[in-house]
């Protein structure tokens, strides 16, 4: 139980230093780690064929904004 309380928590960065954070080596470094993990992305869903279902989603998100903005337009109830 003494032991634990000797050893303290030392960091290894104090917290008196000022580290910047926006530098030209983050934005480069962001740009393409976010390039190859977007083109692994595209790529996987291209070779797994998650476009076309991707597609079929949108379209039925459109139909039910479009039953939406009818029976709003209307003033009916969507189910009669």
């Amino acid at each position: 139980m003494a032991d634990a309380q000797e050893k303290r928590f030392q960091p290894f960065v104090p917290d008196s230093t000022v580290m910047a954070e926006f530098t030209a080596k983050a934005i480069v470094l962001g740009s393409i780690f976010g390039l190859i993990f977007g083109a692994a992305t595209v790529y996987l869903a291209l070779t797994a064929g998650l476009i076309g279902i991707m597609g079929f989603g949108a379209l039925l998100a459109l139909i039910a904004l479009g039953l939406g903005a009818t029976a709003v337009e209307f003033r009916r109830p969507l189910v009669t």
